[in-house]
C-alpha cells in the first residue's frame, strides 16, 4: 500500500479536517483544519504525525481573513467564459473572410 493511500484513507476519518485537496509540484496535499484554538490544532498535529500515514513534515499556515468564499464551484462563469471565446473566435474568423 501506498503512503499516499494510507494517508487518504485516514484523513477522510477526521471531522475536523473539513477539506483536503491532492496537489501537484513540491507540496503533496493542502488541508483546512477547523480546530478551537492553538492547543485543539497542535493535539490533531500530533495524532497524524504520530498515526503512520507517511507524514514527514508540515508547514502551517493560518487564515488571517476571507478574501472570497463561494462555496460552490461557479460553473455558471466557467461556461460563460468558454461561451465568451467561442464567440469571440467566431468573429475573428468571419473578419478573416
Amino acid at each position: 500500500m501506498h503512503d499516499f493511500d494510507r494517508f487518504e484513507r485516514y484523513i477522510s476519518t477526521v471531522d475536523s479536517i473539513s477539506e483536503c485537496y491532492a496537489l501537484g509540484g513540491g507540496i503533496d496535499y493542502i488541508m483546512k483544519v477547523i480546530a478551537k484554538d492553538v492547543d485543539q490544532y497542535q493535539n490533531l498535529i500530533e495524532k497524524l504525525l504520530s498515526a503512520d500515514i507517511g507524514i514527514e513534515k508540515y508547514f502551517t499556515y493560518i487564515s488571517t481573513k476571507v478574501v472570497k468564499s463561494s462555496g460552490s464551484t461557479p460553473i455558471h462563469a466557467i461556461l460563460a467564459e468558454d461561451r465568451m471565446a467561442s464567440l469571440a473566435e467566431k468573429a475573428a474568423e468571419k473578419s478573416d473572410i
